[in-house]
């Protein structure tokens, strides 16, 4: 029988959330027969035997269902590995899930339903907060939420809850965290791009998943946001602590300048210093209503920026990285640390 969609799991030194998330993924109302399961494992040396265990074990259980094991020792960040994945898939509907998620029944039969439409070539699921270290500060969750078409984000974490409609959505908000899309439209839109790096490659970072998602509406096609494909995802304590959103912003600074330069931008450009600009005074903003965090968290969006323009504006390797079209054929085995990159995980 004719494989439906093929489910791709990226995996990096968590093989207690990995085997959570295979567990569900094993148990979807479509019938085995109809989907494989590709996991790519870019773990540390002393994570890699338990994941593999993990992988071993669910598939002899289900051996009417198709595994695959791919071990990736490219420093390639998400980039790498997400690619990777999407080559190894059988069919054209990619079915993409995080380690740290907890898909429910009818993750896989949305996604292959959903993508059924000519038009459509990406959907993204609901993904929902669930936070390992009991329930956090309301007021702090509350702060966090972006309010967008009648529901709500929390870039941190990369939730999303549009409510139980389907609805179109903009390449912004695409994110990857639990998604699908047909493998044509990814390849040729250039893959996935550059994120997924910590300290001290945290300066290689850039588009991630925006980079194939912006080019669905310049092709004439639709992205659709999915309430059936829901999925849980698990927030550990560690990320409700300040150091992490301190993290995250110098990593969206950091994006930021890799955004301006991929326009053609040179860095300490016009455009540059006003960006850099329209941050300090948000800054100072929050400052004159005592609202410390959020002051903070600007002035280290800043620092990224900052930092990763002048990496820019010393390596013209670098410049030339960020205005790449596609990241399926280049060569990750050449990223060297560059600049100063803080000790903290933005994950």
């Amino acid at each position: 029988m004719t494989l439906k969609a093929s489910v791709i799991v990226n995996t990096h030194n968590r093989p207690g959330y990995l085997e959570g998330c295979l567990r569900r993924l094993v148990r979807q109302s479509v019938a085995h027969c109809d989907y494989e399961i590709v996991v790519v494992d870019n773990s540390s040396a002393q994570f890699r035997e338990a994941n593999r265990r993990a992988v071993d074990a669910i598939a002899g259980e289900n051996r009417d269902l198709t595994f695959r094991y791919a071990f990736d020792d490219v420093m390639g960040g998400l980039t790498h590995s997400r690619n990777l994945a999407v080559m190894l898939a059988r069919t054209n509907v990619i079915v993409q899930v995080d380690d740290d998620s907890l898909p429910c029944p009818d993750y896989v039969a949305t996604a292959v339903s959903a993508l059924s439409s000519a038009d459509v070539v990406l959907v993204k699921g609901r993904l929902v907060a669930k936070y390992e270290g009991g329930d956090p500060d309301p007021d702090l969750i509350e702060s966090l939420k972006k309010p967008v078409q009648g529901g709500y984000l929390i870039p941190d974490f990369t939730v999303i809850d549009l409510g139980s409609e389907r609805v179109e959505i903009s390449p912004e908000i695409a994110y990857a965290s639990n998604c699908a899309f047909k493998k044509d439209f990814y390849l040729g839109a250039g893959g996935f791009g550059p994120d997924g790096f910590p300290a001290p490659f945290l300066h290689w970072n850039g588009s991630g998943e925006y980079h194939y998602a912006r080019a669905a509406p310049k092709l004439g096609h639709v992205i659709w946001y999915e309430p059936g494909m829901s999925a849980d995802h698990i927030i550990p304590a560690a990320r409700l602590k300040s150091a992490f959103y301190f993290a995250r912003s110098f990593y969206y600074g950091i994006g930021g300048s890799f955004d301006l330069i991929a326009q053609g931008n040179q860095p300490f450009s016009p455009a540059s210093i006003r960006a850099i600009l329209r941050r300090a005074r948000t800054a100072a903003g929050h400052v004159r209503k005592a609202r410390f965090f959020e002051a903070r968290r600007e002035i280290e969006r800043i620092r990224g920026f900052v930092s990763h323009q002048l990496v820019c504006l010393r390596r013209r390797e670098m410049r030339e990285y960020c205005r790449r079209k596609e990241w399926l054929s280049f060569d990750f085995s050449a990223v060297r640390p560059v600049g100063r990159s803080p000790a903290r995980s933005q994950w």
